[in-house]
């Protein structure tokens, strides 16, 4: 897959000078940005044909032969890291392998006794003998039996003053900023899953996990999310499903050590 387009860290830049912010500070800014990969569906639009599919959400999951399933949380998606941008700085996936999603339809709650059981992520290795299983109806009755081929569009996330010191002034120019995305996903794409970035939500300004209000919260990072309908009290709920990683456990490929985080989108 081609390199990380560096297109939008100079428009950035150009809006950062036109505010009068000194050049130093700019530099320092951009170096914070991080990768953002949208994993979408298969867009009509012809600027999308050179996206490729790097995974795909729902369907069965091809699993190691000695990994038992279904037992556990819902599987969510599949990303195959060979099929992803080779130069994501700050954002150490592997090289190769896959890495699979899983997540609970049923709404835990926040204060869940069984973390496992809300989600997880699984890397399988390159090489790894593995077989596909079937959904059990009875264990997952709200998983997307159908398999959606997800295309990449990587684009950046500016630093967030919530999640670091930032230089002054980005604070204000942050919500200004020219829109990354390419134009197909910016009136569409509202379920995509998306790897990496910064760990703030889309409600709030920073996650509420209690990891993340520690004094170390800034080795936390976001892994991925997601937008899924979930079961609350028996009905169907928007939320946003986190999954976060602590950075050196990303750096050796702990993905056994990923915690989960379900954020209401109704309140």
């Amino acid at each position: 897959m081609p390199d990380m387009d560096t297109h939008y860290l100079q428009v950035w830049r150009e809006q950062a000078r036109e505010r009068g912010i000194p050049e130093p500070d700019i530099d320092q800014w951009l170096v914070l940005a991080r990768p953002l990969l949208w994993l979408h569906k298969v867009q009509d639009d012809p600027a999308a044909a050179n996206a490729p599919v790097v995974g795909y959400r729902g369907g069965h999951p091809s699993l190691p032969l000695d990994v038992e399933w279904p037992a556990g949380p819902d599987f969510v998606a599949s990303v195959d890291c060979a099929a992803l941008p080779s130069d994501l700085r700050g954002f150490p996936l592997p090289e190769d392998g896959h890495l699979l999603f899983f997540h609970n339809t049923e709404y835990l709650g926040p204060e869940c006794d069984s973390p496992d059981d809300d989600g997880r992520v699984l890397y399988i290795p390159a090489g790894t003998a593995t077989a596909e299983r079937v959904i059990n109806t009875d264990r997952h009755h709200k998983a997307e039996p159908e398999r959606i081929p997800l295309q990449c569009s990587p684009c950046w996330d500016p630093p967030h003053d919530c999640c670091g010191p930032i230089p002054d002034g980005f604070g204000e120019l942050t919500p200004h900023l020219e829109d990354p995305r390419p134009a197909y996903l910016r009136n569409g794409a509202d379920d995509a899953m998306l790897l990496g970035g910064y760990c703030t939500t889309w409600t709030v300004d920073r996650c509420e996990l209690s990891e993340y209000t520690d004094p170390e919260h800034k080795k936390w990072r976001r892994l991925a999310f997601m937008p899924r309908d979930l079961i609350m009290n028996e009905e169907a709920l928007p939320f946003l499903v986190h999954w976060i990683i602590r950075e050196d456990d990303l750096a050796v490929r702990r993905f056994d050590r990923v915690k989960t985080y379900a954020e209401d989108l109704f309140a």
